[in-house]
């Protein structure tokens, strides 16, 4: 059996009546269990508005002690609904086996009649650094980062000093919103933490030209530019020179393409006297109202930003919820707003 690590983020409570499995399916035509379920979808609706401790989180367990006529196994139609609400507020991602991990439910007579208490936990697996202090990480080669529920969508990469290191950096620049690629920094806010695998050990040396094989062969989702980086300054031989220019013909990475002298004194020419911007100057006056102007506009939403970041919310989950960028989230996160 797996011992889930487990934070709590919020506890729900209500006194009133529960929602029986066996009454749910019993009840009849399909429109009233949609009535049924709608009632009790409401009420927890409203108890999570007034709730000051709920936010976004990635994996999920649901603990929940009653006081009710109702049997204990019944009441998981009252779990069922509680996740629903969750999902359809944003609170969590989805209800099923990837993001919620488990349910406790028990009879707890100490509790005042009619009485329902629900505890949302965050499903934590350990700090991930502490996942790098094995002495395989100590190695050099080649790996991937993938997450859970996209397998098949991997990130090909080489370490040249040792794994540690390169892993942590991909995470510290995830966390902080600054890692170089988009793509993999967008997954990140919306699933959290990636995985990482060793795909080869290798020498130092041959960290580059194995991972280029690598990235031929399985041609990586999250790659960009399918050309293998830097070699820590280990001088290439003319013949990977040869290979390597080879590669980069016709890559979309960078087209390579160099403008000559004569065209570029056509677009200087072209380019005088255009009458976009007419060379005119906007006065002191003018550029203070359009500055007051925008600032105004996104105070607002700084504060509510700010409000919800302390909360412990995610850049994506703020943004869906108040209709902002992610990347105005995270300039704001940093203080360059």
């Amino acid at each position: 059996m797996i011992e889930f690590n487990l934070k709590r983020v919020a506890t729900i409570g209500y006194e009133g009546e529960g929602l029986s499995l066996n009454s749910f399916y019993a009840g009849g035509h399909f429109s009233n269990r949609v009535k049924i379920k709608n009632k009790f979808k409401e009420r927890f609706e409203k108890l999570f508005k007034e709730n000051k401790e709920l936010r976004f989180i990635h994996k999920f367990y649901v603990k929940m002690r009653f006081n009710g006529r109702i049997d204990t196994d019944n009441n998981a139609g009252l779990i069922k609904v509680f996740v629903d609400t969750l999902r359809g507020s944003g609170y969590v991602k989805d209800d099923n086996k990837l993001y919620f991990k488990g349910m406790d439910i028990q009879y707890d007579e100490d509790l005042n009649k009619n009485k329902y208490i629900i505890d949302l936990y965050e499903v934590i697996n350990g700090d991930i650094y502490d996942r790098f202090n094995d002495k395989k990480f100590s190695d050099t080669g080649v790996y991937k980062i993938y997450w859970e529920d996209s397998p098949n969508k991997i990130y090909i990469g080489s370490a040249s000093r040792n794994f540690k290191s390169r892993f942590k950096r991909h995470i510290d620049s995830l966390k902080n919103g600054t890692h170089h690629n988009i793509i993999m920094q967008r997954t990140y806010n919306k699933h959290g933490d990636p995985v990482f695998k060793i795909l080869k050990k290798t020498n130092p040396e041959d960290c580059i030209k194995v991972e280029q094989e690598y990235l031929d062969s399985l041609n990586p989702f999250y790659n960009i530019c399918k050309v293998a980086g830097s070699s820590l300054g280990r001088k290439a031989s003319e013949e990977e020179k040869k290979n390597r220019s080879k590669r980069m013909i016709g890559n979309t990475c960078s087209k390579g393409q160099v403008v000559s002298k004569e065209r570029r004194a056509e677009l200087s020419k072209e380019m005088k006297g255009n009458s976009y911007s007419k060379g005119l100057k906007h006065s002191p006056e003018h550029i203070n109202k359009r500055v007051s102007k925008r600032n105004g506009k996104y105070d607002a939403k700084k504060i509510e930003v700010i409000e919800l970041l302390s909360k412990g919310n995610s850049g994506a989950h703020i943004s869906r919820l108040i209709g902002v960028s992610e990347r105005f989230v995270t300039e704001v996160k940093h203080g360059r707003r």
